[in-house]
This record gives C-alpha cells, structure tokens and sequence, in this order.
C-alpha cells in the first residue's frame, strides 16, 4: 500500500475516534440536586442534567425509579439517597450522593413553599392547618390551587409554557376626605431654607411683636396645581406650643373650634411629641401654627393637610430653581372647620386626629428629608407614600384616636378586600395610594410596634406615655436615610420582607374562625391603640351603609378551588382551613397541592400554620 493511501486512513480512523470520543460518559452531568444543598421530604426537588437527552431515566437508592427525561421534578423521603441519571439508549450514567430531612417544625408552627413555576405542586401532611398564599416581589395571575390525597406517582416532567398575562382590574375604592395629600414641591432639595431672623442689641430697636393678622395661601385642595386661595386670618388662640388662626371674617360660634383645641392641645400634640418628636421651629417663634380654613370644607377633599412646601422661602420667579411661590414659610397644619355634630365627618374629633396626622408628616418630613437637606445632602427624599402615610395613620392609633379619626374604617376597606391592596406597591386599581393601603400599612406597623415591645401609659397621668422598646423603633424609622420598604426593616433590625411573612404567619395562627381577638386599648380614650383581623364589633361605628362595623378576618377567604385572578406583589389572602384537611385518613398522610395558573413571577408563597 502506498504511504499517501495508509496516512489518509490513519487521519480517517483518527477523526471516528475523536467524533466517538465527543459522546462518552462525560458528556452530561448533574446540575440538579447539588452536593451539600439542604433538602426537605415536603417540598418536590429538581433532577436534571445539562444536556437535553430525553432518553434519561433517574432513580434513588432509597425510593427506587423516578421518572424520564433531561429534567423532572420528585418528592423524596428523607435519608442518603444516591441519585443517578441513566442514558438508557447508550447505557451511561453519572449519580450524586444527597440528604433528604425530615420536616418536623411543621408539627409546631408551620411552613411555607415557595412557587417557582405553574403547575406547580408540594406536598404537606394531613392535619389541622391554617392556609394563605403571601408575595413578595412576586405576583401571578389566575392561580388555583387542587389539593387530594398524593397519587403513587412520585415525579412530573417540566414543561415550559407561553405565559400569557392577564390583569383583573379591581373598581377603585371611593377616596375619604382624610385620603388627601399635599405634595409641595418635588425638587425640595433646591428650594432655599429660611434663616433665623437677625438678634439686634438690646435697646437698639423695640421688640418686635406678634402680629395678630396675616394673610395665608391656602393650597386650593380641589385642585393642587391651581393658584392657591390667598385669604386675610386672624389670630384666635395663643399658648406656649401653638398659634391658631381663622379666617378674619369668620363670625360663626366657636364652640367646635375650642373643644378641638383642647382635644388637640391637652392630648393629642402631648403625645404626638412624646412618641415622634418635634417638627422643626421654621418660623422660629416656639410655636406651632394650626390654620382653620373653611376653603378646605368647601372643597370637600380633604379634613386637613401638611405642605412641606412652607418649609422653605417663598420664590415667585418662575424661571427661578428655587421656585415656590405658595409657601407660607413655617411650621404650620392646615385644618378645616370643625363641627359639634358626632357623625358629621367634620366633626371635632375627627378634625383634632387629623391635626394630629398632619402633624406627624411634619415630624417625619423634618427627621427624614428636612434636616437631611439643611444639612447640604442634595439626595435627600421625602418618604415614599405608603410609609409616610401608615406612619401618621398608625400615630392617630396610638394617640387614642384611631377609632374616632376614622381610622378604622381605612382597615376595614383593606380587610374587606386584602387582594386588592398591596402594602407598598400600586393597588389592583392602578392607585399608589389608597384607602385600602393605609389601613394596610396601620396593621403592618402597628405589629412592628407593639413587636419591639410597644409603650405603657404613666399610672398617674395617662395622658403621657412611656417607650417599652416600640417608640425607639419609630424614631428610628422617621430618621432613617431610607424612605421606602427597607426602611421598616433597617429600623427593627430584621428585614422588611422577613417581618412581613413573619407578621401574616403570626396572624393567621391567631386568627380564630369564630371569635374575637383581644386588643390593646387607650387608658384614656377608651379606643384601641392595636388593630387586628377579629377584633370584633367597634362600638359606636357604622359603615357606609349604617351597619355596625365589624372586623373579622380578612377576606376573600378563599376554598382551595378558589381561583386568585391576579395577586399583587406585598398582599396576602386566606385560604378556609377546613378545606385543607381530609378526615377520612390519618394525621401525617400526605396531600398534595397543585397549583396552577397563566403566570407567576418572582416571590410567591404557599404557606401553612397550624390551628
């Protein structure tokens, strides 16, 4: 043979060997379960290599065959399981050694499964649960979950699906008055800061003294971007804390307005201090400015509000950076009329809660945006809305004024319909503030609060309180740099997303099916300072309807065939925790739950406490 003729058939077996060489066994491997992860006999576990050879069968050591194909998912029992995956039409194989537990702490407090794709299915053992689905930044669309006694089949193949997005809009829930929000200026960190006014030597000039006339602007509440109503007032009461001014033609009986002073002077700025702080002095006259304008009844939009705009100068130039041209320059609360009327929603109660609201936005917008900003940061921000806003709604609580204020009534809505309302993102209706989200903000808060300990009331004056670990919280919260959900979390010293699961495991295991849940109530006012799911019938308080107010648990409180059409991220709904249990067999056997859906995404959990 001749040399050319013997090297091309070296170079052609040469070439086989190297082609046959690409298909050896080691050319898959394992990707799925990894040594050393931690596994549990409840939740399915992902088997897959990292090619796409379908003619893959798995099997354990333990529980014998798996299934077929490049990637399946299995419930294991718990031991050392040696997992192998077997190309069965060229007979190679690769396995990894794994340990499965045991999940126990179900038996105590409960569990939750995290929803990675639909269908998506876990298994739990038959007994007594409490169930809810929660999110976080998660969200899915037309979830259904099917629960049965588990099938001898122990795998399902994966499929991946075209998702297919779907929103149920919910109808938007009528705004209160109390919704109104002022929002001043959105580039504060450029508007001036107002200097203290210039000390003269003594003798040099008189004293100067308090002008008992001004006119104010007064933001038009019908329409914030308009010109504001610019209206001559007259002083009205002068103490050590506050200034109060009405309109100067203002003739009609003051009755309401004084019981609304003494509300507010006597209890409600005395506690609001003790608790937050003290907004700062911007007019730097030691006092408080609370304006009573009947322009905000007329309107009929608001009971009250804050501009953070009046913390810095005045500036008509409207090619000016520092363009601000309807700030009064002080610390100041605006308020409408009050009434003597108990179930006007003017009435002096209502309105004195809601300065004391108000109130409360001055102090966090001092502590959070203000002093950042005088102090030279150019990012500093204003709360976001959701936080600012739970955290005056949950100050009007534990003032003694949550059930008066009307606050009960924004946690009633949130409860009515808890898959409508996320705690910090837009609501189902597109909202970024809403009815529904403040009271669920209360509740969130409120749990943190009493939580780090909460506070007590002074035994011979229950008008002042005591911090007992929750009102360093709150200081804490209002200084914090961070103005959105991760500012709860950095206050407590636990994640946001981490209290949040921990609060809705906390009430759903309390949650009674029947009855009512006790609850923290003022010394003085009689009112209740913690809100929960279950308190029962609020006395005194009727709907919208004028039926008795009542807080159950949250609804919808959905059967296990019930469909979710879309779940917001940061909600939470209840499932009825008869339809999770099978009588008919044992304590301990197991059940599965499919879920299934046209989307989920992110975080999205199932979870389950016991009764």
């Amino acid at each position: 043979m001749k040399p050319n003729k013997i090297f091309f058939i070296f170079l052609f077996v040469s070439l086989l060997s190297c082609r046959h060489n690409l298909v050896q066994p080691q050319d898959f491997t394992i990707v799925s379960p990894v040594v050393g992860n931690v596994y549990y006999d409840d939740i399915p576990i992902a088997c897959a290599i990292d090619k796409n050879i379908t003619s893959v069968s798995w099997s354990s050591s333990l529980d014998g065959n798996l299934g077929t194909g490049a990637q399946i998912s299995c419930c294991l029992s718990a031991g050392t399981h040696i997992i192998t995956a077997r190309d069965q039409q060229r007979d190679i194989s690769v396995s990894v050694s794994i340990t499965v537990t045991e999940r126990d702490n179900i038996e105590k407090n409960g569990t939750r499964f995290l929803l990675p794709y639909l269908p998506y299915t876990c298994v739990i053992k038959n007994n007594q649960y409490k169930p809810y689905i929660a999110s976080l930044d998660g969200s899915a669309s037309d979830l259904t979950i099917t629960t049965k006694l588990q099938s001898k089949s122990r795998y399902s193949n994966n499929v991946d699906k075209n998702i297919v997005v779907e929103t149920s809009e919910l109808s938007s829930v009528g705004d209160e008055l109390k919704l109104f929000r002022c929002t001043g200026s959105s580039d504060m960190q450029k508007l001036q800061v107002i200097s203290p006014p210039r000390i003269f030597k003594r003798n040099t000039v008189s004293p100067l003294q308090d002008e008992n006339e001004r006119s104010f602007l007064i933001v038009n509440t019908a329409f914030q971007s308009g010109q504001p109503h610019n209206i001559l007032f007259k002083r009205y009461y002068t103490s050590d804390t506050i200034a109060v001014w009405l309109p100067k033609e203002y003739a009609a009986d003051t009755a309401a307005i004084d019981a609304c002073i003494a509300e507010f002077e006597n209890t409600i700025y005395i506690r609001v201090t003790e608790i937050w702080g003290t907004a700062a002095d911007i007019d730097y006259n030691q006092k408080f400015t609370i304006v009573f304008s009947p322009t905000i009844n007329d309107e009929k939009r608001a009971l009250g509000f804050f501009n953070p705009a009046d913390f810095f100068k005045r500036n008509n130039d409207t090619s000016s950076e520092n363009y601000n041209p309807a700030s009064n320059e002080g610390d100041i609360i605006y308020a409408a009329m009050p009434s003597s009327i108990p179930n006007d929603q003017y009435f002096y109660k209502s309105i004195a809660a809601t300065i004391g609201h108000e109130l409360t936005h001055a102090i966090t917008f001092t502590k959070k945006t203000y002093n950042r900003i005088k102090a030279g940061d150019t990012q500093a921000k204003r709360a976001e809305i959701f936080l600012d806003e739970g955290i005056s709604h949950l100050s009007e609580n534990l003032i003694g004024y949550g059930i008066s204020g009307g606050n009960i009534k924004f946690f009633h809505v949130f409860l009515s319909n808890t898959l409508g309302y996320s705690f910090c993102k837009n609501s189902a209706a597109g909202l970024d503030d809403s009815v529904g989200q403040r009271g669920a903000m209360t509740l969130f808060l409120s749990w943190c609060f009493w939580q780090k300990g909460g506070m007590t009331w002074n035994s011979q004056a229950h008008v002042h309180v005591k911090d007992a670990g929750g009102i360093a919280f709150l200081q804490k919260l209002i200084s914090s740099p961070y103005t959105g959900w991760e500012a709860i979390g950095e206050a407590f010293g636990t994640p946001t997303d981490t209290l949040f699961l921990q609060m809705l495991s906390d009430l759903r295991r309390k949650c009674p099916v029947t009855g009512f849940l006790p609850y923290k109530q003022d010394p003085l006012t009689d009112e209740a300072v913690e809100f929960l799911p279950c308190m029962g019938k609020i006395s005194g308080v009727v709907d919208r309807h004028g039926n008795a107010l009542i807080i159950g648990l949250p609804h919808p409180l959905l059967n296990r065939n019930g469909t979710i059409d879309r779940l917001l991220p940061y909600s939470f709904v209840f499932y009825r925790a008869e339809d999770f249990y099978f009588d008919e067999v044992p304590f301990g056997n197991p059940i599965s739950c499919t879920f299934t859906g046209t989307e989920i995404l992110g975080r999205v959990f199932f979870c389950i406490t016991k009764k």
